[in-house]
């Protein structure tokens, strides 16, 4: 009997897109899987189109990204950065397995991976009230949107390949206001399907200890830690770890 794999579902962070998570999506598609890499409405080039966009809407772009997979009775694997757990975890409300399956469903999410991102403790939290109620002093505020200022390479790259990092600044879009602002609904907390939280504990943009705070409030939560920056995903070095967990994550 041929083994079928869930489809894996990258959803990127803040000031990204889906690009950066090339890497790590050929690495998983030579391994047999199929991969999805939405791109969240709430970061973009142009402010006018990101203006006003919230979680929910990042929420709308990864139910689109699955439900043809979830009416073939597949089921889901969301890897998520950063600011993608808030959106994945609140697309997982209705959609885990066991949800579909009371309504006589095949398919849905079976497991969340956590890549160093915010997975609330409670409801009504937003981004920025886990920032403390103030933006980092690397975030410009330009009213409608949120754009990478002085020290966003310690922050989030500090140690991706410098020439990457600059690239990856280069090449930094803006984040809606409105994402940051917005108290989430269906929390990580809610969230009943099993879950991986890959620890970066050399986090200058999500300190460790934030991260271990979040896990403490967590259910049927496994923990992976690795000696990486904000950036996991991008450190060549945490490919064979962060590959290793997603499979694990597939196959349990």
């Amino acid at each position: 009997m041929v083994e079928t794999k869930p489809i894996i579902v990258l959803v990127h962070g803040a000031w990204q897109t889906a690009a950066q998570w090339q890497p790590l999506a050929k690495v998983l598609t030579s391994d047999g899987f199929t991969v999805l890499e939405p791109q969240n409405a709430s970061s973009g080039t142009d402010v006018a189109a990101i203006r006003g966009k919230t979680y929910r809407d990042d929420v709308s772009v990864i139910h689109s990204a699955i439900e043809p997979h979830l009416a073939a009775g597949k089921e889901i694997v969301i890897v998520c950065h950063s600011y993608g757990g808030v959106p994945a975890s609140a697309a997982a409300e209705g959609y885990q397995v066991h949800e579909r399956r009371a309504r006589g469903l095949s398919g849905g999410i079976k497991h969340i991976v956590y890549l160093a991102a915010f997975a609330f403790p409670a409801r009504e939290l937003s981004l920025l009230m886990a920032l403390g109620g103030d933006y980092a002093p690397f975030m410009n505020n330009k009213g409608d949107a949120i754009a990478l200022g002085d020290g966003a390479k310690d922050a989030l790259y500090n140690d991706t390949e410098p020439g990457l990092a600059n690239q990856l600044l280069d090449a930094g879009v803006y984040q809606s206001t409105a994402s940051f602002e917005t108290p989430q609904k269906f929390a990580a907390v809610d969230v009943a399907v099993p879950k991986t939280y890959v620890l970066a504990e050399d986090d200058h943009a999500l300190p460790p200890e934030a991260q271990e705070g979040m896990i403490k409030a967590l259910s049927d939560v496994s923990v992976v830690r690795v000696a990486a920056g904000h950036c996991v995903h991008l450190n060549p070095k945490m490919a064979p770890t962060l590959v290793e967990a997603i499979k694990a994550a597939a196959q349990a």
